[in-house]
Order: structure tokens, then C-alpha cells, then sequence
């Protein structure tokens, strides 16, 4: 629940399609809101391990019989 560093110093480049999240985290009475992107190339350490809880949470939910079972998606980058 520290202070994280999710903007990264360098901007020069960017990505597209790009991942951007916002996390809305409550730990004992104390809510923070978390949000990055990896719009920019350079990605700092906080943020990738915020991408890195995320897959993780994926998994889990993809893993879920109710899960699969849901219509597969439509539209979307090819």
C-alpha cells in the first residue's frame, strides 16, 4: 500500500495497442487507487509487477469452470 512509481521518466516512444489499468485496492480501512499504462516503451518496476498480479489473477479466474463456459469473444485486434 506504499507510494508507487507507475509513470515512467521516459516518453520518447510509444506502443499500440497498449494495456492500461486502474486498480482500486482496500487493505484494513485504507483504500488506495492505483492506475498505469505501458503506452510508453519504458515501463517502471511497480507497474510491472502490477501487470504481473494481474496475469496472475487471470489465470486464476480463466481457470474457473463458470469462466469457461462463457460465449467466446467477439471483435477485438487481429
Amino acid at each position: 500500500m506504499g507510494t508507487k512509481e507507475l509513470v515512467p521518466t521516459n516518453k520518447n516512444s510509444s506502443s499500440i495497442p497498449y494495456n492500461e489499468d486502474s486498480w482500486k485496492i482496500s487493505v484494513d480501512g485504507e483504500t488506495k487507487t492505483f492506475t498505469w499504462s505501458d503506452k510508453n516503451c519504458d515501463v517502471t518496476s511497480d507497474a510491472k509487477q502490477l501487470l504481473g498480479l494481474r496475469t496472475f489473477i487471470q489465470h486464476i479466474v480463466e481457470g474457473k469452470d463458470s469462466y469457461k463456459k462463457l460465449p467466446k469473444a467477439e471483435g477485438g485486434y487481429e
